[in-house]
């Protein structure tokens, strides 16, 4: 039997699909980020009790694809087409939400996209220990492989290295 394969996704910038702007989509100059259901209010604790106001316009150089790089929100998960959602919807991921967003395009259309809002109280009850690898990096350099084998030890070393 295989084990199970995980990757990480992220935006993709610079390339001829994508366009060269990071972020690809940008706020608008008028939008309220102290408003009640503002981007800002998203935590990657727990889900909120509104429904967020997610709208962005497309940035200079970059065009529509299926995972959109953003700024403005520091919770986690991924701004996505139609496309994404469908295929995220398939597989086995952390805890998750949809949200409806809008980017605007160059030509002032709008475009339905979703915020997939990834929340989990303590994510270290996801980890197989024994079945992964952790890394002390510098930048995206691995440095020195940790050998970490419970959830003590993970925060024991989180702890040490000043990444709590």
């Amino acid at each position: 039997m295989r084990g199970n394969q995980y990757y990480i996704l992220k935006p993709a910038v610079g390339t001829k699909e994508t366009g060269l702007a990071f972020p690809a989509v940008e706020s608008y100059d008028d939008y309220d980020f102290n408003g009640h259901s503002s981007v800002h209010k998203l935590t990657f604790r727990e889900f909120p009790d509104f429904e967020p106001d997610i709208k962005f316009k497309l940035a200079k150089g970059a065009k529509l694809c299926d995972v959109m790089g953003q700024a403005a929100i520091s919770a986690h998960g991924l701004l996505i087409s139609e496309n994404a959602k469908q295929a995220f919807s398939q597989i086995n991921i952390a805890p998750h939400k949809f949200y409806p967003s809008y980017i605007e395009d160059h030509n002032g259309a709008s475009h339905i996209y979703y915020w997939m809002h990834l929340v989990w109280k303590d994510i270290t009850k996801f980890i197989s220990y024994h079945n992964s690898s952790f890394y002390k990096r510098k930048f995206s350099n691995n440095l020195v492989e940790l050998n970490i084998n419970s959830d003590h030890q993970f925060w024991d070393i989180k702890k040490e290295l000043g990444s709590q």
